[in-house]
């Protein structure tokens, strides 16, 4: 299995009950959780304590993501 979670923080995945699930699966499971907020969107209330904003990776230009992503996932 994997240690971390993904997850693009769109206003759909604010709306998602699928995308919840899994967020609340992996936090039970102990795994990372690690929010791309895309376009500057705003975490709504369900999941705004798993995307804590030190958390938080802004989706600006994909070079970049792709390496705080890794880094992210190396200390998982």
């Amino acid at each position: 299995g994997s240690s971390a979670l993904i997850v693009l923080v769109t206003p759909g995945a604010n709306e998602s009950a699928n995308v919840l699930a899994e967020v609340l699966k992996a936090a039970d499971l102990k795994k990372t959780i690690v929010p791309i907020i895309v376009n500057n969107t705003t975490p709504g209330e369900d999941l705004d304590f798993y995307c804590l904003s030190r958390h938080q990776i802004p989706w600006t230009n994909a070079a970049p993501v792709a390496q705080a992503i890794l880094d992210k996932l190396k200390k998982a």
